[in-house]
């Protein structure tokens, strides 16, 4: 049995899964043969690289199914994403740098890029990107990143004729209590970044 079988087996059994991805396997939001009615995740058998026992011997579907795309593409190892956008993010990360490499990163990317930058302390500098009014606000959040050692170079300081505005985007910090987490709430509305014209 490959891979694609194995999950079209356990298909049939049709229980709904209480498990990430969020889409639940809604199979209407792709137009093709589609892969989001086969995903499982943290399903024995199925796509835990460490569950190589089901196959004594010869390693996991997907081990298998990874071996079989190493000869095809004709390279030394092939390795498939398992654990979503964020342990793929973060290993991708971790594999294209080294510490002390440099990194543009925006501010709205996935919150698992600033955790890959980030863990065991890899110490790869990080440069922010945005556009601040250009008066005493916006150069105080400027020497604030600067003292974390951030790059700001990129960052455009605007002028009130560029953003007429002139206001820097503001996050509130709403404390939980309980078992109601803290949100942070991010008003950027008429901010220097969104008046900001790029062409």
């Amino acid at each position: 049995m490959n891979l694609l079988d194995a999950y079209q087996k356990y298909n049939e059994l049709n229980i709904y899964p209480y498990h990430m991805p969020g889409h639940k396997r809604n199979t209407e939001l792709c137009q093709m043969p589609n892969p989001y009615g086969i995903d499982y995740t943290e399903i024995d058998g199925l796509d835990d690289l460490r569950e190589a026992s089901a196959h004594p011997g010869r390693g996991s579907l997907l081990d298998q199914a990874q071996a079989r795309a190493s000869r095809l593409f004709g390279s030394k190892h092939s390795f498939y994403l398992v654990g979503g956008s964020t342990s793929g993010l973060i290993c991708s990360i971790l594999a294209c740098t080294k510490r002390g490499d440099r990194v543009l990163i925006p501010r709205n990317c996935h919150k698992s890029v600033y955790n890959a930058l980030a863990l065991a302390s890899l110490g790869v500098d990080s440069t922010f990107f945005t556009v601040v009014p250009n008066n005493a606000l916006g150069k105080s959040a400027i020497r604030s990143l600067r003292s974390s050692d951030v790059h700001c170079t990129p960052v455009i300081l605007s002028t009130p004729e560029e953003t007429p505005t002139h206001r820097l985007g503001t996050y509130y910090l709403e404390t939980g209590f309980g078992i109601r987490p803290s949100q942070v709430i991010y008003d950027r509305k008429h901010s220097a970044l969104t008046e900001y014209d790029f062409t």
